[in-house]
């Protein structure tokens, strides 16, 4: 009977297969090796529900269910974990002493959360020990694995990039970070493509084509927010084109209209200023204010200067206003459509990030070995342990 705070209905498992079935978008969960009367599905089912609850996000993102048992992983408690020093020193802050930093030579992030995660429940199945050695003494060859590293330290979190992704809460310079980081992968897989222990990691294919259009739709220095304009290349679309010709046209207009009432005026120090109290206005030093027309409006008294606005003046700011506006709401709507597209490809992202990972620990984990001049061991069944 499981003891929560939460809701009973959380932890049933027939509910919970049919949830979680829903969720995946299968219509069992054979799949994942899980059987309909498995307990682990009221488990499985409660997390995810419960992790929805408290973040009040969509998990469309979480698309794979994966079985942890304990004769496939060593079970370290946090008491022993903080003993041997794995993750954190027994004292003070210095991580120079633990174990993962003398084998943390990852050059991503996700890298390096896959190191800690192995690190922390070290795998006792030994074929799939085997495999990580074969894939390991691959990486050896240094010319092979500096070259990965290499393309490795231009790879963004894309672990984390897709799950922004799937959440449709990604920023325009994030997407173009994402769209930069696959175009690195196809160079990776190809110099691992003829190597026997990668044969499982080369994908069929790899969304160069989502690349691309990324990276042909964004501008270089994209914003951080969409609704504050900046986002797309000229020319992605026509009507954004226009609003965007328009603004500049009517700000160079008032310009225009600055040098030209300098020349009517005398006035040689005025200037067109703006701000969002007033927004457009002439501002005119105390000491030239007698040389101003009769027909502009004073709106602020400054100790050193007047502001006035003019009809013409705020005819040019309405303008301006209405194509400003009009062109942030227009690629706040092109953005969100671009996004939705690119969130089509989130499970594949996904799993060329796990892929990616995977590579970068095996990279970290040769170039420890050949630093310390390591051997690889021969791991058997039997509890003999030989030391040369």
């Amino acid at each position: 009977i499981p003891h929560s705070l939460y809701n009973k209905s959380w932890f049933d498992i027939e509910e919970g297969y049919h949830s979680l079935c829903t969720h995946f978008n299968v219509s069992n969960l054979n799949g994942f090796g899980i059987r309909a009367s498995d307990p682990i599905v009221g488990a499985a089912y409660a997390l995810l529900t419960y992790v929805r609850d408290v973040t009040f996000t969509d998990l469309s993102h979480v698309r794979l269910l994966q079985r942890y048992t304990i004769s496939s992983h060593m079970t370290i408690d946090e008491a022993t974990k903080t003993n041997l020093e794995i993750l954190e020193p027994q004292r003070g802050t210095n991580k120079q002493n633990t174990l993962v930093y003398l084998l943390d030579k990852t050059k991503t992030a996700m890298g390096g959360r896959l190191l800690r995660k192995w690190v922390s429940a070290p795998l006792v199945d030994l074929n799939r020990i085997q495999r990580r050695q074969d894939a390991v003494e691959a990486m050896m060859q240094d010319e092979l694995r500096e070259r990965i590293q290499t393309s490795l330290q231009s790879i963004y979190d894309l672990e984390r990039l897709s799950g922004k992704l799937a959440q449709l809460t990604i920023h325009p310079k994030a997407l173009l970070s994402l769209a930069q980081s696959i175009l690195v992968l196809p160079e990776i897989f190809s110099l691992l493509k003829d190597i026997k222990a990668f044969e499982v990691f080369i994908p069929d294919s790899v969304p160069t084509e989502l690349a691309a259009l990324l990276i042909k739709s964004i501008q270089e220095e994209a914003p951080i927010t969409i609704n504050e304009g900046g986002i797309f290349q000229l020319g992605y679309n026509d009507e954004l084109d226009e609003l965007r010709k328009l603004t500049n046209e009517v700000k160079l207009a008032i310009s225009v209209m600055e040098d030209l009432q300098r020349e009517e005026t005398g006035i040689a120090s005025l200037k067109i200023k703006y701000n969002r109290v007033f927004g457009y206005f002439l501002e005119v030093t105390t000491a030239n204010k007698d040389k101003v027309p009769n027909t502009w409006i004073r709106k602020q008294t400054l100790s050193n200067a007047e502001r006035y606005i003019t009809p013409e003046l705020k005819e040019f700011e309405e303008k301006i206003m209405t194509s400003g506006e009009r062109a942030k709401a227009l690629e706040q709507k092109l953005f969100c459509e671009l996004r939705e597209e690119a969130g089509k490809y989130v499970l594949q992202l996904q799993q060329l990030a796990q892929r990616i990972s995977f590579i970068d620990v095996f990279c970290s984990l040769a170039d420890v070995a050949i630093e310390n001049r390591y051997c690889r061991p021969t791991v058997d069944l039997t509890l003999n342990i030989s030391l040369r």
